[in-house]
């Protein structure tokens, strides 16, 4: 008689024909065993599984972040090009001013000869409480380069400012 595969068995074995009792009863019980284990190892796979997939997500989300940081510091780098530039305009045009301010300077230089000839209508442009006329005509000699010194740095400022 010829035993058939019990319901514990796998479905990738079955008894030989001529095998004992005792050899089929050994065979099944071992075999069980290996069956047991590898179903153990197909649970760790799942197992593995969930992680790799868990993996995936955080692998996906870092990135994501690398990303999100590179574009920040290249924000950063554009700021600081900015500032860069910004403070190198505002020494250019300070230099700017410092240069003209010495030009005028130079060219406003009055002597004390030169102080008799200056009215205090010239000097005041006829605001003052001595009553003195304004003047008829534009201003000539120190008091016009006063002005064009002054027409020029808020020409100057208003660009710094805008």
């Amino acid at each position: 008689m010829v035993r058939t595969r019990s319901n514990a068995m796998p479905h990738y074995v079955e008894h030989r024909e001529g095998a004992t009792e005792i050899g089929k009863l050994s065979a099944e019980a071992i075999v069980g065993e290996y069956e047991t284990a590898a179903k153990e190892i197909e649970g760790m796979v799942a197992q593995l599984i969930a992680c790799v997939k868990y993996c995936e997500t955080m692998t996906r989300d870092a990135l994501f972040v690398i990303e999100e940081m590179k574009a920040t510091a290249a924000r950063y780098r554009e700021e600081a090009k900015r500032v860069f530039l910004q403070i190198e305009n505002c020494m250019l045009m300070t230099a700017e001013v410092r240069k003209t301010c010495i030009e005028f300077k130079e060219k406003i230089a009055v002597t004390p000869a030169a102080m008799d000839d200056l009215t205090v209508a010239a000097c005041c442009g006829g605001v003052c409480d001595r009553g003195v006329e304004p003047l008829s005509q534009e201003p000539t000699g120190p008091l016009a380069i006063l002005m064009d010194v002054f027409i020029y740095w808020w020409r100057l400022v208003g660009r710094v400012f805008r």
